[in-house]
């Protein structure tokens, strides 16, 4: 088959795959493999239909396939890592995360890549995810702080860093971190976790003084009045 309607070929699969169309998309992928259409994501496609129907070990055979082809295709990588961790393997998911930061930190020394740190820390934060669901909260929290560090404009990162901090006990670095996130982009629920913090470290008092000013600024809100019976609760 010509290289163009090979190409035009993927599109219509991607098109597919990307609408969740899988029963559509894997009769043109499969039909791109016989053709020996070397491209990364069509291994990566394959495999996430084989991960979405739990058939893990095909799955893991087709993100390395891709990662063959292509080392620098992150997608895979981090399907790989998904898999890996849930079966336990968190070494070598590590391992293969790792292996991807380093080809794609190599593109950042050539110039290759203008969105590189959007990049990395996308697949930080979704490692440190993968961390989080296995309480591993000491290593959640080196991911997202890369994560938080490569992309200080996303709050999101910052909020999971400092609700890992609370799960470690590390209270006034947590406390720091809801600070910042409240000062980078204003939202209650960012405001009820330094609310959480404060109270977790024994500050009632400025834990108090930060729900008074939630009312001022948010007018009544049930979750304020739930935090203020909470911390009356704590004083006896």
């Amino acid at each position: 088959m010509p290289q163009d309607d090979l190409g035009h070929l993927l599109d219509a699969a991607k098109d597919h795959f990307n609408k969740g169309h899988y029963k559509l998309a894997e009769p043109l992928l499969a039909q791109l493999q016989t053709e020996a259409y070397q491209k990364p994501d069509i291994s990566y496609m394959l495999a996430a239909i084989a991960f979405d129907r739990g058939q893990l070990k095909k799955a893991i055979q087709l993100f390395k396939q891709s990662l063959e082809i292509d080392p620098e295709f992150t997608d895979s990588a981090v399907g790989l890592s998904i898999i890996l961790n849930d079966l336990g393997r968190y070494d070598e998911a590590k391992k293969i995360f790792e292996d991807a930061y380093s080809v794609m930190k190599g593109k950042q020394k050539t110039g290759k890549d203008s969105y590189l740190n959007q990049k990395l820390s996308k697949k930080h934060a979704e490692l440190g995810e993968l961390y989080m669901v296995h309480n591993m909260f000491s290593e959640a929290i080196e991911e997202f702080t890369k994560a938080a560090k490569l992309n200080p404009g996303t709050t999101e990162y910052t909020l999971k860093l400092g609700e890992c901090l609370l799960k470690t006990k590390n209270d006034s670095q947590a406390i720091s971190t809801f600070e910042k996130a409240l000062s980078d982009n204003y939202e209650v629920d960012t405001h009820l976790k330094l609310v959480e913090a404060l109270s977790q470290s024994g500050q009632k008092d400025k834990a108090s003084f930060e729900l008074d000013k939630m009312q001022v600024r948010n007018g009544e809100r049930p979750e304020i009045d739930s935090w203020r019976r909470r911390l009356e609760d704590l004083n006896f």
